[in-house]
């Protein structure tokens, strides 16, 4: 691959998920990438005791229960991907050990090098395939698009080390997954841009997520109005943030609905 040695590729793999290292070194391997291997932060870690990293208290006031133990490794995972982002300073691919290829790498890299100025995070993987989006480049079989709303998933991106700095900081204590936190652009005001239809999905591997799971317990209608409550400071920092910051989508949003998604809009100018 000719500019494979721009970018740097960190798998994210639990120590005794044999399967998934395997088909994660084959794919890679096969097409001569190299790459490396984060160990992941096993959620069994923390079936009795919470990391430090964990705000507790702010994740029971907005949604009424923990996060489950697998969630708190995951997104430990990815702060140590951050970090050695940042310590090499290289545009980075982070991949967690279910991709699957769908699209050669080397065909979407260079559409992510030719427009790494336009964003901070790209993704190459999302759940949420219908979420309407803006045009910002067409490539023929691909698209650099702005969606309305954040897809999710975190199976697939590349990120810069400046952005990776900012994740960093701003994740030094976090109360959500970290795929529902890269939705919090009020927060970490990054632009997050992806490559559609996306080159990378999940492969469809038994989640390591899931498997420490705890029954969450059912909550009352009382609790659930006070998380509402507890959400309304939170809301209104993010509708102002957005209002600030992408004026454009006030107006694009309610014409997106009878619209096709093709068209060009400035990155900035939209929100997902």
């Amino acid at each position: 691959m000719r500019n494979h040695s721009q970018i740097e590729i960190i798998v994210i793999s639990l120590r005794q998920s044999a399967e998934r290292r395997a088909q994660a070194a084959l794919q890679l391997n096969s097409r001569g990438y190299s790459w490396s291997v984060q160990d992941a932060v096993d959620g069994a870690t923390f079936l009795q005791k919470f990391p430090d990293e964990y705000d507790r208290i702010k994740r029971l006031r907005y949604f009424g229960s923990d996060m489950i133990p697998g969630q708190l490794g995951c997104f430990l995972s990815h702060r140590e991907v951050w970090k050695k982002c940042i310590q090499t300073q290289k545009f980075t691919l982070v991949l967690e050990d279910d991709f699957q290829f769908h699209q050669e790498l080397s065909e979407v890299l260079p559409i992510a090098l030719e427009n790494i100025s336009l964003f901070d995070i790209l993704r190459l993987q999302g759940f949420k395939n219908g979420w309407k989006y803006k045009v910002l480049k067409d490539y023929g079989q691909n698209k650099l698009v702005k969606h309305y709303y954040d897809t999710f998933g975190t199976t697939a991106y590349f990120v810069k080390p400046a952005s990776a700095k900012i994740l960093l900081e701003k994740s030094n204590r976090f109360h959500a997954p970290v795929d529902v936190f890269f939705s919090h652009d009020w927060i970490h005001r990054l632009n997050i841009l992806s490559i559609f239809p996306y080159p990378i999905k999940p492969s469809g591997l038994p989640s390591t997520i899931a498997c420490y799971k705890k029954r969450k317990n059912k909550l009352s209608l009382k609790k659930k109005w006070l998380t509402k409550i507890y959400k309304i400071p939170r809301s209104v920092a993010k509708r102002f943030y957005r209002m600030k910051t992408f004026p454009m989508l006030f107006f694009t949003k309610i014409k997106q609905r009878d619209e096709d998604t093709s068209g060009c809009i400035s990155p900035r100018s939209v929100v997902e």
